[in-house]
């Protein structure tokens, strides 16, 4: 293993522990008497040692599921920064966007007009996916 910031491992499954943030390009070489392959995959490492960490998904709850005309989000804290909740059709096109604000901590979303489908769903804050999932819109 080449772990891209100079240190390197034999071990089978290693742990390894990134300095600082930003993309690392990760390589496994592997090699027998006939020959070597090397596999190589780029990876965004993401501060998690700062307080302005976003949510995990366990603190996020999306109800009801199946919905009829509403849908609830509800997170475990205020929300310490601007939200995007989107809705896609089974197409993967946006069929809703809403702007949740800072300081939030639950908002009623309306489903009205939206035909009788399975819908998936995002919230994002800066360029992370905080939760997705999936939603049952009914009459």
């Amino acid at each position: 293993w080449d772990f891209g910031d100079g240190a390197m491992s034999q071990d089978t499954c290693p742990v390894h522990t990134y300095v600082i943030g930003g993309d690392q390009e990760v390589c496994l070489t592997v090699s027998n008497e006939y020959g070597e392959d090397t596999f190589c995959r780029t990876l965004e490492l993401i501060d998690t040692t700062t307080p302005t960490t976003v949510l995990i998904q366990d603190q996020i709850n999306v109800y009801p599921n199946p919905a009829v005309d509403q849908l609830t989000i509800a997170f475990s804290k205020p929300l310490r920064q601007q939200t995007t909740w989107l809705l896609y059709n089974d197409l993967g096109q946006v069929v809703r966007e809403l702007q949740l604000a800072q300081g939030i901590q639950r908002h009623v979303i309306s489903l009205s007009g939206l035909p009788n489908a399975l819908y998936f769903y995002t919230l994002e804050q800066k360029d992370a996916t905080i939760k997705s999932g999936k939603v049952l819109v009914v009459e």
